[in-house]
């Protein structure tokens, strides 16, 4: 079976998913459980238990997709859930924009969808051309799948922090992305994949810290996940540069001069909470 024949079922199979979650409805699930004496209501619903199936099989999906590469087989496979981290994130994003969206109007929500199923054949065949080895495919291979990356973490973050949960719930979930989408940004050969762990994990945590301190701030939904966002391009650029060995002053300065201009615009827009 040709890769492209591949490709088409798993596009097919997810988006038929998220129609199948639509349609189907039954009585959402409460379970309330304490953290350091503090309760917490998880409300267990058919969509999120769809939609995680849906994550689950664009993951497998990739990997059936990716395994015809002599490549993926031969040098990845201890690490080849890296490559399912990006169709996931762009999986799971569709799922849970789509029933929105059915709710404002017929045309969004079928825009949404067919943007969701390209969304996932592209990051999936950008994957594979990353596999090849020619200059010529993989820099704009991985350069569209950065992109992709970026786009998803400022919806994740803008969505985390525009809930307004308390940093119990929230630091933990941005520290679990950043530190996925950190390793999806940084995966590198698997020489490096002790390095790509550590950094990717401190990212994470880092990011997590800075969302406890936003909690404390007046400012939007939007502003808070551009912060975020921000934060995540600072670090992950400079982790990036320097397991390419290419770190130095300057490229350190301009990094760092973008997160100052987003600092002076927090400041500009934010107020302690009293």
């Amino acid at each position: 079976m040709r890769n492209y024949e591949r490709l088409s079922i798993v596009v097919s199979l997810v988006l038929l998913g998220m129609v199948i979650s639509l349609i189907t409805s039954a009585p959402t699930r409460l379970f309330t459980f304490y953290i350091f004496d503090t309760p917490l209501t998880l409300a267990l619903s058919t969509q999120w238990v769809i939609g995680v199936l849906l994550v689950g099989l664009s993951m497998m999906g990739t990997d059936y997709v990716l395994r015809e590469h002599p490549r993926y087989r031969a040098t990845w496979m201890r690490h080849t859930f890296l490559f399912w981290i990006v169709p996931a994130a762009v999986t799971s994003t569709g799922a849970l924009i789509v029933p929105r969206l059915l709710a404002l109007h017929p045309l969004l929500w079928i825009g949404t969808m067919l943007l969701t199923g390209f969304g996932l054949a592209s990051v999936i065949v950008a994957e594979y051309h990353t596999l090849s080895g020619q200059a010529r495919h993989v820099i704009p291979a991985q350069l569209y799948l950065n992109v992709v990356t970026y786009v998803v973490a400022l919806l994740v973050f803008t969505t985390v922090y525009g809930s307004r949960t308390r940093s119990l719930i929230s630091g933990p979930t941005v520290v679990l992305f950043a530190t996925l989408f950190s390793l999806a940004l940084l995966r590198t050969e698997v020489e490096q994949i002790a390095k790509t762990w550590a950094y990717s994990a401190v990212i994470g945590l880092l990011l997590g810290e800075l969302t406890w301190v936003l909690n404390y701030w007046r400012i939007s939904g939007l502003a808070g996940g551009v912060l975020l966002m921000v934060g995540f391009y600072f670090l992950t650029g400079l982790a990036q540069l320097e397991l390419r060995g290419r770190l130095n002053r300057r490229l350190v300065a301009e990094y760092a001069g973008v997160a100052l201009l987003a600092l002076l615009f927090l400041l500009s827009r934010a107020s302690p909470l009293s």
